[in-house]
């Protein structure tokens, strides 16, 4: 299988020492078939550099959903996958375990993430969610349809519901949870607090208890 990992950025502190700390442990880990990608706004084009993807789009919150947009263009236009991940700097990703929960999961329709809901509208947390390559195209096909009112994750539910599309429930360890760490997760969002710092001390925590794991 093909995965593309689109990590959601900012070229500003604190996000670029969270990007750093990404960079220094599970981005770190280098398995074929697999692309990492920081994407940014605030450019003047939409354009691939190295590992990093910028986007014509602005940034703050709600302008999330045009910078998603203008990410999966750009990767459905450069790259062949069967999955996108789509994640945040917040996140620690374990590739091996992700290629196992992958291992079984249909090459379309796959919409997959922890549910949320907002009002009436079920959504996959916009922590760390994947869309199977057709799902992109129907999103990139139908963005007339994005309701940039609602954050992000909240409008691609909203979206998914109207296309007819629906959930499939992911795996993610919070570490707000006060639950032990289960170190067979793909995906832990290490937000605490805000202070981003944390969220860097849990990342390191997690790649450490992982090379524990495996020495």
């Amino acid at each position: 299988m093909n995965v593309v990992i689109s990590v959601l950025s900012v070229d500003t502190p604190p996000f670029t020492e969270l990007e750093k700390s990404i960079r220094e442990t599970w981005c770190n880990l280098n398995r074929p078939n697999f692309k990492i990608f920081f994407y940014y706004g605030n450019h003047n084009k939409n354009e691939i550099i190295g590992d990093k993807i910028f986007t014509n789009s602005g940034e703050g919150l709600y302008n999330v959903g045009y910078k998603t947009l203008r990410m999966f263009e750009v990767i459905y236009k450069n790259y062949n996958f069967d999955y996108i991940f789509r994640t945040n700097s917040s996140s620690y990703v374990d590739i091996d375990n992700m290629c196992n929960f992958l291992v079984d999961k249909p090459l379309e329709s796959f919409y997959c993430g922890v549910f949320g809901k907002s009002g009436n509208i079920d959504f996959c947390s916009g922590s760390g969610y994947f869309l199977s390559r057709d799902l992109v195209k129907r999103v990139i096909d139908n963005q007339r349809l994005w309701n940039h009112n609602y954050i992000d994750d909240v409008s691609l539910g909203l979206l998914m519901s109207q296309l007819g599309i629906n959930r499939t429930l992911g795996k993610r360890y919070d570490f707000d949870s006060g639950l032990p760490i289960n170190l067979n997760n793909y995906h832990y969002r290490c937000k605490i607090s805000d202070n981003r710092l944390d969220d860097i001390k849990n990342m390191n925590l997690i790649y450490n208890l992982k090379k524990q794991k495996y020495e």
